[in-house]
Formats: structure tokens, C-alpha cells, sequence
């Protein structure tokens, strides 16, 4: 039988493509209607995952395959994609993007000072026993400054948002990043996050339509909410993979699970998180 080099997940806690069966587990082990396929080559869990995103539309994560650093320019700033196969010299910034996709530790110190203005991390959750979805967020009001920190989480229970699972909480997180930085009174902010219907459903390409087509009403909402906050500020996408040891995405996560009562996947993580009562948003 042909080795399976990728997965994908088509339902699960989050979805996209794979590379490690135990990377599947995690989406797939005691997730309702599960459903998730191994692929002997890339470009055949590629296809089937553009299949999927093409004819569904919505509630999906970001594709986790090889490519280069790259951007699409967008109505008010840039997406911004990290994936392995930059060929940079050590110490420079491509150079840490390109380990920190290979599963390696995210050199914050190099990267974020190359960030034009204040920075967000965001992340998303879901618990289906309470039918609740959660956020995490983090600001970092100057990249320089990284012991300059905001934690930010809430929750909600919308029934026509919970249907989307996780998917809720991440667009949550984004809009309450995007609706912070214009109560500061910043003209920018650079959203760090794991899923890509952030940036699909927001940009689009210079004279093309956007990526993704908001058919659900938690992606009504995100695109419509975008919008109106894109008008007065400017947004800027740049999407990390999860579940990556990526520290501050680790953090945001650990915040999200916290508000449905979800220990963090890393226990060390936990001493990092600020008191609840600081935290939490209605």
C-alpha cells in the first residue's frame, strides 16, 4: 500500500490539509460527523481540498502545504502567507518564516520589528457539549515591546453562528482585534492568525472577486463587519500555522479554551495567561 504523504480534513475541529496522522487525530477523534481522507501525493489532497472549499464555500481552515513566502495585495493592505520553500540566509526574516513553518519556534524578536504598526494574535474554539464558541486575543500596541501585552477573550452561543464550530470564535477574535485598534485611535493593525477564511473572505485580489464567498452567516457577518472597520483602518493578514509551536498562537488558543472551560494543550502555557477577570468580554 502507498505511503499517504497528506491528509485532509474535511469535518472536523479544524479542517484543511495534513501532513502527520497525528496532526488528523487531534481535528477528527470524537468530532460528530467526522470526515477526513489520506492521499498518496500533495497535489491530490490540494485538488481534493480545493474541490471541497470550492463547492462548500465556508467553515474551513487554511491549507497547510509547502510554497514560498508570499502576498496578495489587497483593498487596504496585504495577506500575508508563511509556508517552507524560502531559500534565505540564517538571520533574516524570510529565513525565520520559512523554520517557523517547518514546526519550528516563530523568532518573534526578528519578525516583529518588521511590522509596520500594532500587532494581534487570534485564535478560535469550540465546545460542543455547552454548544459554545470562544476567542483569545493578544495585542502588542508596539512590535518592539513585546512585555507590552493585551489578553483579550470572550464567548457566544448565537445559534446561526455555532454551526460553524471554531470557525465563530476565530472571526470573533478578528473583529475584536480590528474593533480595539480603532478605539486606539490606530490608522493599522497586522492580524496574526491560523485560519484563512480571515484574510479569503476579507481581500481580494487587485481586480478579482474575493477568495472566498461568504455563504454562511458567521461569514456574513466577519465580511460585512471587515467592511465597515476597513474603512477607517487598515487591515493586514498574516496567517501562521496552528498548532505549530508558534508561542503567542499557542497563547491565543489557551485563551479561547479557557472561557468553555478546555485546559490548554501545553500546561506551561497556562502561567502566561492573565486572570480571567482581566480578560473576558461580553
Amino acid at each position: 500500500m502507498a505511503k499517504k504523504v497528506a491528509y485532509v480534513v474535511f469535518v472536523g475541529r479544524k479542517t484543511g490539509i495534513f501532513t502527520s496522522w497525528d496532526e488528523v487525530k487531534a481535528q477528527v477523534n470524537g468530532f460528530p460527523g467526522q470526515k477526513q481522507q489520506g492521499y498518496t501525493s500533495m497535489a491530490d489532497a490540494e485538488a481534493a481540498w480545493a474541490a471541497w472549499t470550492s463547492g462548500s464555500g465556508a467553515g474551513n481552515t487554511g491549507v497547510c502545504s509547502a510554497g514560498r513566502v508570499n502576498s496578495a495585495v489587497g483593498r487596504t493592505g496585504t495577506v500575508h502567507k508563511i509556508s517552507a520553500g524560502s531559500k534565505t540566509g540564517a538571520g533574516s526574516v524570510e529565513e525565520a518564516l520559512r523554520t517557523h513553518e517547518l514546526g519550528e519556534n516563530i523568532d518573534a524578536n526578528l519578525i516583529f520589528p518588521h511590522i509596520d504598526g500594532p500587532i494581534a494574535y487570534t485564535d478560535g474554539s469550540y465546545n460542543s457539549m455547552l454548544e459554545r464558541y470562544a476567542y483569545g486575543t493578544i495585542i502588542f500596541p508596539n512590535p518592539q515591546d513585546l512585555t507590552d501585552q493585551l489578553q483579550i477573550s470572550g464567548s457566544g452561543e448565537v445559534d446561526e453562528y455555532k454551526t460553524a464550530n471554531n470557525v465563530a470564535g476565530e472571526v470573533l477574535g478578528a473583529v475584536t482585534a480590528m474593533e480595539f485598534a480603532l478605539e486606539q485611535g490606530w490608522k493599522k493593525i497586522t492580524i496574526f492568525h491560523d485560519y484563512n477564511g480571515l484574510a479569503y473572505w476579507a481581500k481580494a485580489m487587485p481586480g478579482m472577486t474575493r477568495r472566498w464567498q461568504a455563504k454562511t452567516p458567521i461569514a456574513q457577518y466577519y465580511q460585512k463587519r471587515y467592511d465597515e472597520l476597513s474603512q477607517m483602518i487598515d487591515v493586514d493578514f498574516f496567517w501562521v500555522r496552528g498548532h505549530s509551536r508558534d508561542h503567542y498562537n499557542d497563547i491565543v488558543d489557551a485563551l479561547a479554551k479557557r472561557e468553555l472551560g478546555i485546559p490548554p494543550e501545553l500546561a506551561s502555557i497556562e502561567a502566561e495567561l492573565m486572570p480571567l477577570a482581566e480578560t473576558h468580554r461580553d
